[in-house]
């Protein structure tokens, strides 16, 4: 079985003040299998030191590899701190699960 990240991207982002800092975002990504079955991913601001995991996609159905856009929405205001989302740049990892095995 092959499973994967076809794409990533950032989308719908919210500037309510105006600062420059995005304070809300889509996360959406595609993901293609050549099984078809059930998945979920796990978002994870992406740390040199220490991942800091932020939030769970509901459980998404893959089937081959046609298109099909997933998102989870951030709200960077829900993680202050000096290493989240407060102001700054931010990189993210996506974990991926077989809904199914939590695999």
């Amino acid at each position: 079985m092959a499973i994967s990240f076809y794409d990533a991207r950032i989308t719908n982002w919210v500037d309510v003040d105006g600062d420059g800092y995005i304070r809300q975002f889509d996360i959406e990504f595609d993901v293609d299998s050549t099984v078809a079955s059930r998945y979920y991913v796990k978002v994870y601001e992406y740390d040199v030191v220490f991942d800091d995991y932020l939030t769970v996609s509901s459980v998404f159905d893959v089937n081959g590899s046609s298109i099909d856009w997933q998102r989870v929405t951030i709200f960077a205001n829900s993680y202050p701190g000096t290493d989240l989302l407060s102001h700054g740049n931010a990189e993210f990892r996506l974990d991926l699960y077989n809904a199914t095995t939590n695999t």
